[in-house]
């Protein structure tokens, strides 16, 4: 055995191979001893107070640290590894037990053959390497584990103890089991995580939704919970992404939580045909089902859902619904009054017929934290003068959805945002909503500005709370334009009183043809300018047949991050079979993937 017993970081280099093992700082001193190794040592151990450091390049049998020692490892480590309190970074190969009472653990490497257990209130796992466990298992209890690389532990189980956090970002093989204490551990899911086997929340835990990319408002994951997860007590439908949640009855409503479920989210209840819903106060969202009933506990916005069949499936959906915010002046007979104060029978002014009694308000409102990212319910500011000299009148803040009477045609506020003279909120604390009905639609003024009153697209519900008669109208006063020439011309305008310059230079063209027959449909963008519309042409057996702007919205393509998603097309389109071309009109460049044959 070689013992070290200076103060002084004596220990330097081992390059050798050693006999026996080395201990140091027996007696405790008042300096940090340093190990650095890239030879092949039995052990070493420290005892020192002051907390030891291990670099090892080569090969060590096994370490033990006391106190705030610390292991930094690019070669291989055999046995053991143990430390009181510290930390393991690892780039190299540890193969045998590792203990860390607490600390932090890095790995970039490889961890095989043993078990590893950590236990700490505040440290962090983070693992973008691989993890084995083929013998015994992995156990973290109250810490954080992120992976971002693999974890397999396909004998036993991964276990996350006590109130630990497991934020996946990689794959994870096998099983992992929570802690059954008050609190549990809680899984933080990612877009594109790969679970291999079984997570368990024994009853207690905390199944989080989470966005992907650090910083991207447009992802999208899906999770089915199958046999998968099981038993967490909260699913957590985190901001930042849209997710599709599937499951069955006990999974989904047997007591569960579900908060933060907003527009854009979706979710499957397995086999379950509902015949009705309603919203219980201190119960939730009540399904109907053949005599049956079942109780989903949503937190939050209950109001704005609905629910659908898809074969022997429920499918449950929030969404957005038009309206003005707080505070916007209404022109009525008796002037501008604000929204909020508007009762039924007030007579307000209209395009078309003079003034009109109103017959229904619908009232919402959305805590900041539900809808963060989520372009289909942050309000939309059009300033002053952006549509025209004193229209607005003044700053007009309204729901993305509310349509604008612009160039005689109805356009969604959100199909309008510039990021100059019309912006969308991207964060709000709280945000308020109101509407008014005519007995049938019409276009009133809101800030001297044209806009629809509401008309009942299946999206009433979504109100908290309606007062009056609801209008018996189903027809939109004005045409509603939501693609083609002469929305890209009508925003033309609009982005050139706002001083926008239109893009002339062309980029590289992407996107990609879905279906040719009955209808043309598919998405072309071009990279150097995401936002102005593709003039694309269809040449049938070399000859131009169509030309069109590929400016439709796609969900699909906002969550994957194409931008506003304003890049589709899709159109009928009948031929007799012969070879079919798609160019981009401006320079002939081909979309790719496109040249297919008509049916």
């Amino acid at each position: 055995m070689t013992t070290t017993t200076s103060p002084a970081s004596l220990v330097t280099l081992i390059s050798s191979t050693l006999d026996s093992g080395i201990t140091l700082g027996q007696n405790g001193y008042g300096t940090q001893l340093t190990v650095t190794s890239t030879g092949v040592v039995p052990s070493i151990y420290g005892n020192d107070l002051y907390g030891d450091a291990v670099t090892n390049a080569g090969t060590v049998s096994g370490i033990q640290l006391l106190y705030q020692g610390s292991v930094t490892n690019t070669g291989t480590l055999t046995g053991y590894v143990t430390i009181t309190e510290g930390s393991i970074t690892n780039s190299g190969v540890v193969d045998g037990l590792i203990t860390l009472a607490d600390g932090d653990i890095t790995n970039m490497g490889l961890i095989s053959g043993g078990s590893i257990g950590v236990n700490d209130l505040d440290g962090v796992f983070l693992n973008s390497g691989k993890i084995t466990a083929s013998s015994e298992a992995v156990s973290i209890g109250l810490t954080t584990l992120i992976n971002t690389g693999v974890i397999e532990s396909p004998l036993t189980a991964l276990t996350i103890g006590g109130e630990g956090t497991l934020i996946n970002e990689g794959t994870v093989i096998g099983a992992v089991i929570g802690s059954s204490l008050a609190g549990g551990m809680t899984v933080i899911d990612t877009p594109g995580a790969v679970f291999d086997g079984t997570v368990n929340g024994m009853d207690s835990g905390t199944l989080v939704l989470a966005a992907g990319d650090v910083g991207s408002q447009h992802n999208s994951g899906s999770l089915d919970m199958g046999s998968s997860f099981t038993s967490f007590q909260t699913i957590d439908f985190a901001s930042g992404s849209t997710w599709t949640l599937e499951g069955s009855i006990a999974e989904l409503a047997a007591g569960q939580t579900i908060s933060g479920f907003v527009a854009g989210d979706t979710i499957v209840i397995d086999d379950f045909n509902f015949t009705g819903l309603s919203h219980v106060t201190g119960e939730g969202l009540v399904l109907q089902s053949l005599g049956s009933a079942i109780t989903l506990d949503i937190t939050g916005n209950v109001k704005a859902i609905s629910a659908s069949e898809r074969g022997a499936d429920t499918v449950i959906t929030t969404g957005a619904a038009p309206c003005f915010c707080r505070g916007t002046r209404i022109a009525t007979a008796r002037g501008n009054v604000p929204v909020e104060r508007l009762r039924i029978g007030d007579l307000v002014r209209t395009a078309h017929n003079g003034f009109r009694p109103i017959s229904w308000i619908g009232t919402r409102s959305y805590d900041g934290r539900f809808i963060a990212g989520n372009h289909l319910a942050l309000p939309v500011r059009i300033r002053r003068h952006a549509l025209g000299f004193n229209i607005p009148s003044r700053d007009l803040f309204i729901s993305p959805d509310h349509a604008i009477c612009e160039g005689g045609v109805l356009i969604h506020a959100w199909r309008l945002v510039n990021g100059v003279s019309i912006t969308q909120a991207q964060s709000v604390g709280l945000v308020e909503y109101f509407h008014i009905e005519l007995d049938s639609h019409d276009i009133v003024f809101a800030h001297n500005t044209p806009v629809e009153s509401f008309l009942d697209a299946g999206c009433r519900e979504r109100f908290h709370t309606g007062i009056g008669t609801p209008g018996a109208g189903v027809e939109a006063c004005r045409p509603r334009v939501e693609e083609g020439y002469y929305l890209a011309q009508i925003k033309a305008r609009i982005d050139g009183r706002a001083g926008i310059p239109p893009v002339t230079a062309l980029g590289a063209l992407r996107g990609c043809l879905d279906e040719t027959s009955p209808r043309l449909r598919g998405w072309a963008q071009d990279v150097n300018a995401p936002e102005t519309p593709v003039e694309l042409e269809v040449l049938y057996n070399g000859h131009i047949v169509m030309r069109f702007l590929a400016n439709a919205y796609r969900e699909d393509l906002r969550r994957a991050g194409l931008g506003s998603g304003s890049h589709a097309f899709d159109m009928a389109l009948t031929l007799p079979s012969g070879a079919i071309t798609i160019h981009r009109r401006a320079d002939g460049f081909e979309l790719a993937s496109a040249r297919v044959r008509a049916a």
